[in-house]
């Protein structure tokens, strides 16, 4: 006998009111003419069905640690986030978006452990999300019940009730992979009526997509006017929600939306870049400029998402023109090392590559480059050594003070590792010429080397001293005898996720994309 959960139970009898009218029968459709998405420009892109693992938001591990805190949830156990209303009250709210991601997790935790647990918490939070919905001329609808300030700015004040399509395509997703492990045709059911929402314009009433003047269809994490155009957003609702349910059960209508909508990030996405700054967060006229290095790495992973699903390099070559783009803000603030020897450029870009042959080193003041408690340093290093080579080798170094707790690098040759403050590395084996992409990440707790988006090892918490130099010890003996090019220096510890998406999309900025891209693995 088929297990079916006591939540999954609970579900069925609380949708049972949606599904009288719908059967289970799901023919092929033909595109409505009245449909928004029929009125929009579209481009026929070609559409893969994906393997499980290259979908987004799947982890090949388990991550959820149940049960939950019990401060985050309420009495049944779903999760809660604690959010302050226009009112000044603050309150316990289930948050749409919040409680899309974790319960796509959960489904991730059971497809990895088939743990039956993690199905059943992913059941009972759909279940809740469900009862709080709003129904609207059949169409589900997962409202945000407070008021939500957009950018800090009253003119961008939302008030509750208001609906995202950001929520909409991740509940689209949550319900498509649900049915996906369970077989559950009410599952489907209910992601058909979600998907209505995005048929929804402005003159509607609650809407989250619309048309712009020129026709293209946008489905808008905030339903602002003028119009918002958050990226991330807009990303999400394609590759989780209209992508996945396309795939379950493909059909002319579900493909010409996700078409329009991809044809919208073909067409605008370059209006969001800016030569060595960070992406834009949004196109909003009212709040321009708003930018973030989380959101710039969301957009590169979900433009390499794009590149998977419709194998249009576009996609992927954007993600690394805004991986370049981090990497030159870097070297804009750095000095731009113009006085150390500029080698051939062996990269796809324009970069260059520095050579610290023991002739030379570079310093920098840490102000403003370094000078916080957590960060990230990555770049790409090549030995120039052999085995005969008997000295440490020294990439980087900020001991220009006193304490050996200062950040530094440096390769051991007695150990034939890696060490930091606090750490050596596993043993590694590379060659001399080899290309290495090495991340270093700190916090207040620990710090962590990654050489290829793999761990090899973590320390003890580093402190980085006022002055950096690279290619030699602090006290210039050492040297490096490496290349060294594309340094990344951010003010914030990245996450195993954004380390594993940095090095892969410098790997292509590294070699020649069109010879590589079979090999790389999401």
């Amino acid at each position: 006998m088929k297990y079916i959960s006591k939540s999954k139970r609970l579900l069925i009898v609380h949708v049972c009111l949606f599904l009288i009218l719908v059967t289970t029968l799901r023919p092929e459709t033909s595109i409505g003419e009245d449909r928004l998405w029929s009125q929009a420009v579209v481009h026929p892109f070609s559409i893969k069905n994906l393997p499980y693992d290259q979908l987004p938001w799947t982890f090949e591990r388990v991550t959820v640690n149940l049960p939950f805190p019990e401060d985050r949830v309420d009495n049944d156990g779903v999760p809660v986030l604690y959010r302050t209303d226009l009112d000044g009250v603050t309150r316990p709210y289930y948050h749409p978006v919040s409680n899309a991601f974790i319960t796509l997790q959960l489904i991730d935790s059971y497809a990895v452990s088939r743990n039956i647990a993690y199905l059943d918490t992913a059941e009972l939070i759909a279940e809740k999300m469900v009862s709080e919905t709003d129904e609207i001329d059949g169409v589900i609808l997962f409202p945000y019940k407070f008021g939500y300030k957009a950018y800090g700015r009253s003119e961008t004040t939302l008030q509750a009730p208001w609906y995202s399509g950001m929520a909409q395509g991740l509940w689209l997703s949550v319900f498509v992979r649900l049915y996906n492990f369970t077989d559950d045709v009410s599952y489907l059911n209910i992601a058909d009526r979600i998907f209505e929402s995005f048929d929804k314009d402005p003159g509607d009433g609650p809407w989250v997509s619309t048309l712009d003047e020129q026709g293209y269809y946008w489905i808008e994490e905030y339903p602002l006017e003028p119009l918002d155009h958050t990226l991330n957003g807009f990303l999400f609702a394609i590759t989780l929600g209209l992508y996945d349910y396309y795939v379950v059960d493909p059909d002319a209508e579900k493909k010409k939306v996700l078409q329009a909508a991809i044809t919208t990030v073909h067409h605008y996405v370059s209006q969001y870049r800016t030569v060595d700054e960070i992406s834009l967060y949004s196109l909003n006229s009212l709040v321009p400029g708003i930018r973030s290095v989380g959101y710039h790495l969301v957009h590169m992973d979900l433009l390499n998402i794009l590149y998977d699903i419709t194998g249009d390099v576009y996609f992927s070559n954007m993600a690394v023109h805004l991986y370049h783009d981090m990497v030159g803000r870097t070297e804009v603030k750095a000095g731009d090392f113009d006085k150390v020897p500029q080698l051939e450029n062996e990269f796809k870009g324009d970069l260059p590559i520095l050579g610290f042959d023991g002739s030379v080193s570079f310093q920098t003041d840490t102000q403003g480059l370094l000078d916080y408690p957590a960060g990230s340093i990555a770049f790409w290093f090549s030995p120039q050594w052999n085995s005969t080579d008997k000295r440490h080798h020294y990439i980087l170094d900020t001991r220009n003070e006193t304490s050996d707790a200062n950040l530094y690098l440096y390769y051991d040759y007695l150990e034939n590792t890696f060490t930091w403050p606090g750490s050596t590395s596993s043993d590694l084996s590379f060659d001399s010429d080899e290309w290495l992409h090495i991340m270093l990440v700190w916090n207040s707790s620990q710090s962590t080397v990654y050489v290829n988006g793999k761990e090899i090892g973590r320390g003890k918490p580093i402190s980085v001293g006022s002055l950096l130099q690279l290619g030699s010890k602090h006290t210039n003996n050492y040297h490096c005898g490496c290349k060294l090019s594309h340094f990344l220096i951010v003010e914030r510890p990245f996450d195993i996720d954004e380390i594993a998406l940095v090095y892969q999309v410098s790997l292509r900025e590294l070699l020649d994309f069109s010879v590589y891209t079979p090999m790389i693995q999401r």
